[in-house]
């Protein structure tokens, strides 16, 4: 099993079994997942039972959205390079 990584701030972005024909990327990784439909799912053997149930449970919308403060807080302790919000890393004041 090979894995990529990103070198900066380490977050997983691919994988590939040796011998594979193709690459697995991680879709959190990607700036618009939505643009990539999985077609298929990997890794089945791994999945929690309740998943299946995931969209019936209430949608409490925005992360974030009842409490700004917290979201406020985790910006401010992020040091993973939002890679599309900035154009100077690491911002002024703060070490990657």
């Amino acid at each position: 099993m090979n894995r990529g990584f990103c070198a900066k701030c380490g977050t997983p972005l691919c994988f590939e079994s040796d011998g594979a024909t193709h690459l697995n990327v991680t879709i959190g990784s990607l700036d618009h997942p939505e643009l990539v439909p999985p077609i298929d799912q990997d890794g089945m053997e791994g999945r929690m039972p309740y998943f299946a149930g995931l969209h019936t449970l209430p949608d409490t919308g925005v992360t974030g959205a009842d409490d700004p403060a917290w979201v406020d807080g985790i910006r401010a302790t992020n040091n993973q390079h939002p890679d599309h919000d900035t154009d100077d890393w690491p911002p002024r004041g703060r070490a990657t």
